[in-house]
């Protein structure tokens, strides 16, 4: 075997992730931090900015100004050995850092800036993002502003990571392990802030890596942060594989005692069941799989059988895929 090939069983998987959160003014970004560094986590901010009034009394919060290039490099060569002390560190946010590099290259090229510039551009964001992400025994939260981009007829499509360049806001996105769409949400007493996780739609760009968080979570980094830690051990001792395994299984069974063709109208069944096309159960997330196993419960629990055939009482114990056990009420559609 070539020695540069590595056996997927012996790979290294780090306590560490990359995280991309996008969302408009006001929708806890910047608070995130605050969230960290309650929960524990010795925190670098880098404020491109000057939006560091959230972060007043922050404990274990440390705030590092830097809105110019020569700046963001200083930071870099800061955290580049990997021996900074710091367990998150936050750029807040990517957005101003390239309209801020934007201006200082309209500046210096004046009338001769166009599309090479633009190329440029384009070229430094992903550098930037490609080399703090590589950063070592850290893990790195970039936060960028939103952007609508309307149809045709004026309403809003597409909600994106506002960066310039037609394709870098997927482009970028594609570079962390988490990416989540920040935004407010109405209750009886005030508001809530929380993350969006749910599959990529026309709407909004998301990524949820191995499944282990919810549709929608709460915008405190340390909920994060528990499930997706929980998730890299139980990757490590081997038994997310056999806890999804065991659950895939279950959807099966429940499908096929529903009457359903689980290859056919199964997967159209699960379809409506998790809200996007579903080709196998086993390309299902972990979240999604205990949300389709709560369905089919619920739904064999109403169907009993016409010669009152004995049917299970209750659900199986939830088993722990994502840190904390998944309860069918947690699940947001």
């Amino acid at each position: 075997m070539n020695s540069k090939i590595i056996s997927a069983v012996n790979l290294d998987v780090s306590a560490h992730w990359s995280q991309l959160n996008y969302g408009p003014p006001g929708s806890g970004k910047t608070y995130l931090a605050v969230s960290a560094g309650l929960a524990g986590f010795k925190t670098l901010f880098i404020d491109t900015e000057k939006g560091r009034k959230t972060l007043a009394g922050a404990k274990n919060v440390d705030i590092w100004p830097a809105e110019v290039e020569a700046e963001i490099r200083e930071v870099y060569q800061f955290l580049r050995d990997g021996k900074s002390g710091y367990d998150v560190v936050f750029l807040d946010s990517l957005t101003s850092l390239q309209k801020r590099y934007t201006d200082d290259l309209k500046d210096s090229r004046g009338h001769k800036f166009g599309v090479k510039e633009w190329g440029e551009i384009i070229d430094w964001t992903r550098r930037i993002v490609r080399a703090f992400r590589d950063l070592p025994n850290i893990t790195l939260v970039i936060n960028c502003h939103s952007k609508e981009i309307a149809g045709d007829d004026g309403e809003a499509l597409r909600i994106r990571p506002d960066l310039s360049g037609s394709t870098l806001p997927h482009d970028v996105g594609g570079m962390f392990d988490v990416v989540g769409y920040c935004h407010t949400r109405a209750k009886n007493d005030g508001i809530d802030y929380v993350i969006g996780f749910a599959p990529t739609t026309e709407r909004h760009i998301t990524k949820n890596r191995g499944g282990c968080l919810l549709a929608v979570e709460p915008a405190d980094f340390g909920v994060i942060a528990g499930k997706i830690k929980a998730f890299y051990e139980q990757i490590k001792s081997g038994r997310v594989g056999d806890a999804l395994g065991e659950k895939s299984g279950q959807v099966e069974s429940l499908l096929d005692q529903l009457g359903y063709e689980v290859k056919t109208d199964g997967m159209r069944r699960l379809a409506d069941i998790v809200g996007f096309e579903v080709r196998s159960i086993a390309a299902l997330r972990a979240i999604d799989i205990e949300k389709c196993l709560a369905a089919l419960w619920a739904e064999q629990k109403t169907k009993r059988d016409p010669q009152n055939q004995q049917m299970p009482s209750k659900q199986p114990p939830t088993t722990k895929i994502s840190g904390a056990a998944i309860n069918k009420d947690d699940i947001v559609p």
